[in-house]
């Protein structure tokens, strides 16, 4: 037994080491896939949690901008000054000055309530007829802000409308509160917002029984039912349910304990689902008031078939990397003398593994010596342009003269940290950047493994000024540079398809005599109604901006010059029945009309459309006319 003990212990060895790396490579293979499903979660939820956020401000933006309106109107203040002894009165005051006002905000799905001094409905936009009750008895944002004179937004439930409420107080010049007002996006209008951002993904709305439907009258409770999630729960009976994708999943979701964690958490979670071969997301986004305290759950639930690629890659993997090992021990058990090679190789290898789906160079004596074509594809150089050059010469951007994959390296430590690597065009990514090393069995590093993900995408999510960028800060509409952006892609696809398109130049008539007799004000909110007018006569693949001034621009994918000309018209005459403000204005617009032709540049198909518009103006004025 010591002879053959004696005879095959260098094999043995071969044997142990072998089996030692399998289990090592397989624990490796296991963490990076727990690493990536984990960072492929993080991931979804950062973007669900940015596209909530982003619709929660957006709401709280928009109704800000109507509130300030009303707010800062002298009108009201008048009203409710002069009224606030008779509040019938008051009320059908208010309704006659606001209802060409309330149209605007019918279309986009918000209604309206004003509560007197003392904390009574006054009037309900969308229930006039209801009034007078005390609403400090059950409103808490309405006590806060009678009390503190702020205004609060956040879910808050009344005694027939559940929803995001937005709560103004109204002051006079002093500071002293005349009354409030509340500008409220129904949960309707709310899970539209969602869905349309994430469209064939499942939704649930989930509220707490005493902050929904224990504080609506009984005509509205129907809105809710019972959630099987839990007794003091109820669910929105929404319009976008897609039962054929939550049926497989919501019961699932009973018996899990994540979940179950994750739905009486306050803070934002992400619940992996298996059934049936099939793994789902689930993401639950806690619904919060006024005061941050979380009355409900938006719940998404959408197919992860990244992840079940990643399943199926892991088990690739194992059986690739298991079928590797043993090659290499049979080829071992011939090559003893290789021993050490072999043993650097299977280090290298154990260490690049990890880094498989990922932009992958290395680098020896601080020179690239290996890169990936994912790496080549992703910044767009080659192997000429790289290998035998330090990473910071070429693509990646030191701070402050620091290089902290040269430092990494230099000191023989791991890295990970988001850097900006520079592209061969001039343009940057942001990536998330690893720094591994491969080892000798002393230990002294003999090579090093950078990979790094583009997240660039993810970063530019989180940005929430990215519409600032492109719309007018007054009118919200899309701003000159956007409208010429659009106009030149839907010239890149004219030369493709064939499909011509047109657009509208608008002026307002004599809108100088409008500021001058009436002051900018004035002259704002004209341009303000304007632009929902356009917005509310127009298809949802037009787009309308603020060409500069008081003109303006409409653009009309699909569309020939005749039933370009319609639309102006039709855009004309809804001007022209307008009363605007406090005045009653009456205006009128002039309107050119250009047919885009092949091949032909922007700027001429906008000098046409100008010049119809010039003639429209030496015409009378309020009149379409167009340049062919």
């Amino acid at each position: 037994m010591k002879d053959f003990l004696r005879s095959y212990k260098s094999y043995i060895l071969i044997l142990i080491s072998v089996l030692f790396g399998w289990t090592l490579g397989i624990w490796f293979i296991y963490y990076n896939f727990q690493k990536q499903k984990q960072t492929i979660f993080s991931n979804h939820l950062d973007h669900k949690l940015a596209m909530y956020n982003s619709t929660l401000y957006s709401m709280k933006e928009l109704t800000s901008l109507y509130a300030q309106g009303i707010g800062a109107s002298q009108n009201i203040k008048n009203i409710f000054t002069t009224y606030k002894e008779n509040e019938e009165v008051l009320r059908k005051k208010i309704y006659q000055f606001l209802l060409p006002f309330i149209k605007s905000l019918v279309s986009l799905e918000i209604d309206l309530h004003f509560h007197t001094q003392e904390g009574r409905s006054l009037l309900r936009f969308y229930n006039p007829s209801v009034y007078g009750e005390d609403l400090t008895q059950y409103r808490e944002d309405v006590v806060y802000v009678m009390t503190h004179k702020k205004p609060v937004f956040g879910f808050s439930t009344g005694k027939m409308l559940s929803g995001f409420r937005h709560t103004f107080p109204l002051l006079d010049e002093r500071g002293d509160y005349l009354g409030g007002v509340d500008f409220i996006i129904s949960l309707k209008h709310f899970e539209k917002l969602v869905y349309q951002l994430n469209p064939g993904a499942c939704f649930r709305l989930i509220f707490n029984k005493k902050e929904t439907v224990d504080k609506l009258e009984e005509p509205y409770k129907s809105q809710f039912s019972h959630s099987f999630f839990g007794e003091d729960l109820v669910e929105y009976q929404g319009s976008f349910r897609n039962d054929s994708l939550c049926g497989s999943t919501l019961h699932g979701l009973q018996q899990d304990l994540k979940f179950k964690k994750a739905i009486s958490s306050d803070k934002p979670h992400i619940v992996e689902l298996k059934q049936q071969g099939k793994v789902y997301e689930v993401v639950t986004l806690p619904i919060k008031d006024f005061k941050e305290k979380t009355v409900g759950y938006l719940l998404i639930i959408q197919r992860a078939e990244g992840i079940e690629g990643l399943y199926r890659d892991f088990y690739r993997n194992v059986y690739i990397y298991t079928l590797l090992l043993l090659v290499i021990l049979f080829i071992s058990f011939y090559t003893n003398r290789k021993a050490r090679e072999s043993f650097l190789e299977r280090k290298k290898f154990n260490t690049v593994i990890q880094f498989m789906e990922s932009a992958v160079y290395t680098v020896k004596e601080f020179k690239i010596n290996f890169v990936n074509p994912k790496l080549l594809k992703l910044l767009g150089y080659s192997e000429e342009d790289l290998i035998g050059k330090r990473d910071h010469e070429v693509f990646v951007e030191p701070v402050e003269d620091r290089c902290a994959i040269c430092e990494a390296i230099y000191k023989g430590e791991e890295f990970t940290g988001d850097m900006v690597l520079k592209k061969k065009d001039g343009s940057y990514l942001i990536a998330n950047v690893k720094v591994s090393h491969v080892r000798d069995e002393l230990g002294k590093v003999v090579e090093t493994v950078v990979c790094f993900w583009d997240i660039t995408l993810r970063k530019k999510l989180e940005d929430a000024l990215y519409w600032d960028s492109i719309t007018d800060p007054l009118t919200r509409l899309f701003n000159r540079r956007f409208i010429v952006t659009v106009l030149e892609n839907l010239k890149e696809k004219a030369s493709e398809t064939k499909q011509t398109f047109s657009v509208i130049i608008i002026d307002i008539d004599n809108f100088k005599r409008i500021n001058d007799l009436y002051g900018h004000d004035v002259g704002d909110e004209v341009l303000k109604v304007l632009a929902e007018t356009f917005r509310g006569q127009l298809r949802e693949q037009d787009i309308v901006g603020r060409w500069g001034g008081e003109e303006f621009i409409v653009v009309l994918p699909e569309t020939d010059l005749k039933n370009a000309v319609l639309v102006a018209e039709k855009l004309r005459k809804a001007v022209e029945d307008l009363e605007i403000g406090i005045h009653r204005l009456k205006i009128t617009i002039s309107l050119g009309v250009s047919e885009y032709k092949l091949e032909e540049e922007i700027s001429n198909l906008i000098k046409r459309a100008d010049s119809a518009l010039y003639l429209a103006k030496r015409s009378g004025k309020n009149c379409v006319k167009f340049e062919t």
